[in-house]
């Protein structure tokens, strides 16, 4: 094929995963009556860069959960933004609840930045799936990536999931330029990159391991063991993975007390579980690594790529172990680790993605030359286009959802029909919820879910995010009250009554949410549930108190429950 018309197809491909970015780069603003996105995470790349002062060269973020590199990049975009007065930015918070766009803006900058590093992961995932295998490989690769719909929503947020991809497909890359090239250049940034990564995101230091295999296997049948572990480029490998990382989170070194802290805590969030998004061992998925393949891979993936990309594994290995190890000394450690861990969200393995979209076009590819007879080629050719057609019905309909949010749509429906200055309850705020105008109603946090909290507040209507409930139906021992108290309300034994209910849907949801990925449709987009109170008026038809003996006391109790019309 001409090298133009490959160009043509990735510059199409780009278009197409810019094209479906579009309703998630706008999804969850700021707003005047919630300044807060709809991703919860989002405000923690935001407070790093507030905590800066670079009028005194202070540039320590002070918080070490994601390392600084990311949050530096975006700061200088949005400093470049202010000068040319695209945005307005300001310590005064009162400015922005006058000027929310404002704010709005500046989200939507920092989405951009993410954009661009996926857009970038396209880019690398095509040239290594060129560079390891066959330009084809490395095509299909690209469009695979461009379709699923976890990569499509990380790329368009402010998170650091995919630009700690994007350093790791980098030193991959210049990882295999090692293969036929004996270029000094080739280490640096292979290194380098592999800094950059970990300095965006801590795990992905794992991408330099394929240095590793690629120089033992450079070197292991020329040079004793002893050299090939001393050898000069392997070492500036290793520095130049150091020097980049203290480029993108110097203040790792300098502030250590603050960062060990962050660090250990965050190890103990992953181990030991966090609001309730932790895998739980007493349901049906039983173990961390089994919950990976059974659950997140094939949400993460889409059920066809995740398939072939199990395939393209089994073939490579077999057919060419020496090429498959080097992509997969990535792959398999960093589902080792991560599989060990209690709270694992598919957004954790984003990095790995571009691994599985080129084993799966490595499938497809293996099927397509590996026989001769014409009906086996237009098998290959079948399959992939079933691979597409799957993949677009499931990440079009998933996508199409954030421009009908159910928050967005429960918040309309409560304008419109909910009386003014009424009581609402929520059971969680901020992102999770409806943006409820605090100035029309008045709105209750009922932070404890049990009964007597709810009789204590009384709202007239309460809101209740599946986000909510969903955690207490997965973990019924960690939440047994407020499972018992969700049961309850949502099977109508309580004096509330559900009016309405907005849902988000897509292909094939019934079968995922069965396999119960962490996904963020748990959070991102969650079902909304409106209850109103129910007046009811109580009367004591009959009360006995018999049968005392021995401090014991028989109640016999009947009430008659006469809804006011």
């Amino acid at each position: 094929m001409k090298k133009n018309y490959v160009i043509l197809a990735l510059i199409l491909i780009i278009v197409l995963f810019t094209f479906s970015s579009i309703n998630i780069i706008t999804w969850g603003l700021p707003k005047e009556i919630d300044l807060n996105s709809y991703h919860p995470d989002e405000s923690a790349i935001f407070k790093s860069i507030k905590s800066m002062n670079p009028q005194e060269y202070d540039f320590n973020p002070k918080v070490f959960i994601y390392p600084s590199l990311y949050p530096y990049t975006v700061a200088v975009v949005l400093k470049i933004s202010s000068l040319v007065k695209f945005i307005t930015i300001t310590s005064s918070q009162s400015f922005y609840e006058t000027h929310s766009w404002e704010l709005a803006k500046i989200f939507l900058i920092g989405r951009l930045v993410t954009l661009f590093f996926g857009i970038g992961c396209i880019i690398f995932t095509f040239l290594i799936g060129k560079r390891l295998y066959h330009w084809s490989v490395g095509l299909i690769s690209a469009l695979f990536l461009s379709i699923i719909p976890t990569f499509i929503i990380h790329s368009s947020l402010i998170k650091v999931d995919v630009p700690a991809a994007f350093w790791a497909l980098v030193s991959i890359y210049f990882t295999l330029r090692i293969i036929k090239s004996n270029s000094f250049y080739n280490y640096l940034f292979a290194g380098l990159s592999a800094g950059f990564a970990a300095a965006t995101k801590y795990n992905a230091v794992l991408c330099i391991i394929p240095l590793f295999v690629v120089h033992f296997q450079k070197y292991w049948k020329s040079h004793s063991f002893f050299k090939v572990i001393f050898h000069r480029f392997l070492i500036y490998a290793s520095i130049m993975t150091l020097v980049g990382y203290f480029i993108g989170n110097p203040y790792s070194f300098f502030d250590l007390d603050r960062f060990f802290l962050d660090i250990t805590n965050e190890m103990t969030r992953v181990h030991t579980g966090h609001m309730g998004f932790d895998i739980n061992p007493a349901g049906f998925i039983y173990n961390y690594y089994i919950f990976e393949f059974l659950a997140v891979f094939p949400f993460m993936l889409g059920f066809p790529i995740y398939l072939t990309s199990l395939g393209g594994i089994l073939l490579s290995t077999w057919y060419d172990w020496k090429k498959s190890i080097i992509i997969l000394s990535f792959l398999a450690p960093y589902i080792i680790i991560l599989g060990s861990w209690r709270v694992a969200f598919a957004r954790y393995y984003i990095p790995l993605i571009p691994i599985f979209v080129i084993f799966s076009s490595l499938f497809i590819y293996y099927l397509f030359i590996s026989v001769k007879k014409r009906k086996s080629k237009l098998l290959a050719i079948s399959g992939l286009l079933l691979i597409l057609i799957y993949m677009f019905a499931f990440t079009g309909s998933l996508i199409l959802n954030f421009s009908n949010d159910p928050k967005d749509l429960a918040n309309e429906w409560i304008n419109l029909n909910v009386p003014e200055n009424d009581t609402i309850g929520i059971f969680l705020m901020w992102s999770f919820t409806p943006p409820i105008n605090q100035s029309k109603y008045n709105l209750i946090l009922v932070q404890n879910q049990t009964y007597d909290t709810l009789k204590s507040s009384n709202p007239d209507y309460l809101v209740l995010s599946s986000t909510k409930y969903l955690i207490s139906y997965r973990d019924k021992n960690q939440f047994n009250e407020s499972y018992h108290f969700y049961n309850q309300l949502r099977t109508g034994k309580l004096n509330y009554k559900l009016i309405k209910k907005f849902e988000s849907d897509y292909f094939n949801q019934e079968l995922y949410q069965k396999l119960d990925p962490m996904f963020e449709s748990y959070y991102l987009l969650p079902d909304i549930e409106i209850y109103k109170k129910e007046n009811l008026n109580i009367s004591i038809e009959k009360f006995n108190l018999r049968n005392i003996h021995g401090g014991y006391c028989d109640l016999q109790l009947r009430i008659k429950l006469l809804q006011c019309k």
